[in-house]
């Protein structure tokens, strides 16, 4: 989507493929790969899937706001970072529900 900026037709062709990709795909195979898994080990999957993902992001945001703060537009990646590491302590609340 980044070669779309200022062809809006090429936009539009290109939005629906992202969306499937981001938003479509990943939930059907997340839960795919926890049905393969036995039982007691699904809910520790989870959480560690969370933080994985939670950590790739913080550290993503982090780069790119040095790297648009280098490059230009240092706004667009102020708020990122402290989101991602505000949602930590919520991770870190949330009880285990798989009894072992």
């Amino acid at each position: 989507m980044p070669f779309a900026s200022g062809n809006y037709i090429l936009f539009m062709i290109g939005l629906p493929f992202v969306l499937v990709g981001v938003l479509a795909l990943v939930t059907p195979l997340n839960a795919w790969s926890q049905d393969l898994l036995p039982e007691d080990k699904r809910g520790k999957f989870t959480g560690i899937f969370n933080i994985v993902n939670t950590a790739s992001q913080i550290i993503g945001s982090i780069a790119a706001g040095i790297v648009a703060t280098f490059f230009g537009r240092p706004w667009i990646f102020v708020l990122a970072p402290i989101f991602f590491l505000a949602s930590i302590p919520l991770f870190l609340r949330v009880k285990e529900t798989v009894n072992l």
